[in-house]
């Protein structure tokens, strides 16, 4: 069965099957971000061998936005017994950080790329139960998304048998995007006020990158021109989310 099928059939059922009498409730969760592509950085090591210079060790590191620890807090309004809009913010932090390496006998530098990333998310949930005490749900909508991206690097250089390290902090800026939203999850009640979530989430978005600064020097990134073309940055993801939910009408 096609998947608009599947997407309208459940519409269907929440009609008919759903029996829910709340009007209001506002909801918490957290859970877990998992990348769909991301940004290549590349890592090595080299060495003085024979002849030349020999690679030690490579390592193929990937950046996503949507990557971490994800916070979720909003509301749900049911427009009708079944049928509800939900409006909230999402909060993801990058977890574990990337870090990279690029180590040569005279020099070597290391680099921790520090982000986070907040959306405003608008969908429309149907639910339809499924057992007497489960109630099942999907959604699709946008969200309006925006980040924080910094970095650090530490390069140390030999010189003369003298170790010289130097430290920069730099920040690259993106242009905040739309991206689509899908969910799927159940509702196991606790209480005629509280209910315990699990849902499946997705988040499909990407970033242009607009500026890199470092102190007093800005790299701008512009199409068609001298200067470095602007990359786009991956951000979707699927999440794995628990949470709970309280009934306030």
């Amino acid at each position: 069965m096609r998947v608009k099928n599947v997407f309208w059939l459940l519409v269907l059922s929440a009609f008919v099957a759903a029996q829910n009498n709340e009007t209001l409730n506002v909801f918490g969760s957290v859970g877990f971000g998992f990348p769909s592509g991301g940004k290549l950085f590349s890592s090595f090591k080299t060495d003085f061998a024979p002849g030349g210079v020999d690679t030690t060790e490579e390592k193929d590191s990937y950046f996503n936005f949507g990557r971490g620890l994800k916070l979720d807090l909003g509301v749900q309004y049911f427009l009708m017994p079944n049928i509800a809009l939900q409006a909230g913010i999402g909060i993801s932090g990058n977890v574990p950080r990337l870090k990279t390496f690029q180590e040569t006998p005279i020099r070597e530098i290391n680099t921790t790329f520090r982000s986070s990333l907040w959306g405003l998310k608008a969908l429309i949930v149907p639910h339809f139960e499924v057992l007497e005490l489960i109630t099942m749900y999907t959604g699709v909508g946008i969200g309006f998304f925006w980040n924080s991206w910094k970095y650090e690097q530490k390069s140390t250089t030999q010189i003369d048998n003298v170790s010289v390290t130097e430290t920069i902090e730099g920040k690259i800026k993106t242009t905040p995007k739309l991206g689509f939203l899908g969910l799927a999850g159940a509702n196991f009640p606790l209480s005629d006020l509280l209910t315990l979530y699990g849902e499946l989430a997705f988040e499909q978005l990407s970033f242009t990158t607009k500026k890199n600064v470092q102190g007093n020097n800005t790299v701008v990134y512009e199409k068609n021109s001298n200067l470095p073309a602007p990359e786009r940055i991956p951000g979707s993801n699927w999440q794995l989310r628990f949470g709970v939910k309280m009934s306030v009408l």
